[in-house]
């Protein structure tokens, strides 16, 4: 039994490992985010007259506060500007312009959208009759508007820990919870499985802030542990909500440690109010920001989010519990009880997940145009496959035993640490 048990955890582990692998590769541009939709001076555009702003408006609300906007003459030089303040709407970016002579002047930008997207872009506009090239001018100065290629991979990676943390601690944490009669026969790997979880969720969260940053002012490895860099970071809403994540982790990992010391309504009604908390801070720092209205978007998406921890977490659970501890009478109680409960959390899971997928994507027309879309594709399938294969898990279970299923189980397990991967990937 041993054995198999190291089998099962070597399988996740390198499963996890290859998403790692994946997401810490070459850095891909996932296109469902802030675009701009209108500058001043329009781009490509001849003026008789110096500008006296630099206006940029988004498709998305930004945060003006961590924009950069920079303007280079002719020669390659940076022409002094105004630091980067909100304009009229909050998708809207404004810096003042010195009086201009004539030339060809190329405009590199950097904004971050609430929903924690770093997009950047660049265009050029000339001033009076002088001639000049100005996608050549563009080619020479871009640089620096970028963060270091790393820095995005770190990110990833950080975020995907965060989120298998989080269906560790809340849904297989939950579940483990639930299994308390079959502890004994779990083993000691199984009743850690929230501690774990609780201090990776911790330190993902503390990297996600650190490299969010990096990323966000276009830095290096080095940017991520720069007080300064924390500082602006923190006054954004994503960052907030970071902060708001780590304080919450923290919290997870002392009730963890001393919860059999608490009366067990307090721990549940506790519990219950943190995840809640924990999950906000991830559908309140996505997309669904962005859509209106935004607070029912954020209740979908945490709907959403609650019913794929509640499934995924507890296939998790049961991946790691060994197969002596699903022959007791409590652990075929404890696998119903969850085959029951995965019955209304799945179809939760698709239809919040189709409704989001449509408003974001405004439709079905061209979802295969860009890498979010795609990434979204796939982790459809993937969680399709995991469905059939559940279907089979649950004819072992009423058909046979608990124990019968073990194998499938693990099989939804390890896919869905694949759909959890995507979906860090596109958030």
């Amino acid at each position: 039994m041993a054995r198999v048990m190291k089998w099962t955890l070597a399988t996740l582990v390198m499963v996890a490992a290859m998403a790692v692998g994946v997401l810490a590769g070459p850095a891909r541009t996932a296109l469902a985010h802030a675009s701009l939709v209108s500058s001043t001076p329009v781009a490509n555009s001849v003026l008789e007259l110096s500008p006296l702003k630099i206006e940029l408006q988004f498709s998305e609300p930004i945060e003006a506060g961590l924009a950069s906007i920079q303007l280079f003459d002719g020669s390659g030089r940076k022409v002094g500007l105004g630091d980067p303040t909100a304009g009229a709407g909050v998708a809207t970016v404004v810096a003042e312009v010195p009086t201009l002579g004539d030339g060809v002047y190329a405009v590199v930008w950097r904004v971050t959208s609430v929903d924690g997207h770093v997009v950047d872009g660049a265009f050029s506009f000339q001033v009076g009759a002088a001639g000049g090239d100005g996608q050549a001018l563009i080619d020479a100065v871009r640089r620096g508007v970028r963060a270091a290629p790393e820095v995005g991979r770190i990110y990833g990676v950080l975020r995907f820990l965060a989120y298998l943390a989080a269906v560790a601690l809340l849904g297989a944490g939950w579940w483990i919870a639930q299994g308390a009669a079959v502890g004994h026969a779990a083993g000691r790997r199984w009743r850690l499985l929230p501690t774990v979880a609780a201090i990776t969720l911790l330190v993902a969260s503390i990297g996600a802030f650190l490299f969010f940053g990096a990323e966000a002012v276009a830095g290096s490895v080095g940017d991520a542990f720069s007080p300064a860099v924390w500082s602006d970071v923190a006054g954004t809403r994503t960052g907030a909500l970071l902060v708001g994540r780590i304080g919450l982790a923290a919290a997870w990992v002392a009730l963890v440690r001393v919860h059999r010391r608490l009366p067990r309504e307090s721990v549940t009604t506790i519990g219950f109010v943190m995840a809640v908390c924990t999950l906000y801070t991830f559908s309140a720092a996505g997309h669904p920001t962005t859509l209106d209205p935004s607070a029912l978007w954020i209740a979908i998406d945490l709907f959403h989010l609650a019913a794929i921890t509640v499934w995924l977490g507890g296939l998790l659970a049961f991946a790691l519990l060994p197969r002596a501890a699903l022959a007791l009478p409590e652990g075929e109680q404890l696998a119903k009880r969850f085959s029951r409960t995965a019955l209304v959390a799945v179809p939760v899971v698709v239809a919040t997940g189709a409704a989001l997928g449509w408003q974001l994507n405004d439709g079905l027309e061209g979802i295969t145009d860009t890498e979010w879309g795609e990434a979204l594709v796939a982790k459809t399938i993937i969680v399709a496959v995991v469905l059939a294969i559940a279907g089979v898990s649950r004819w072992f279970l009423h058909r046979h035993s608990a124990r019968s299923m073990w194998g499938t189980v693990v099989m939804e397990a390890a896919l869905g640490i694949v759909v959890v991967a995507l979906a860090a990937s596109i958030v």
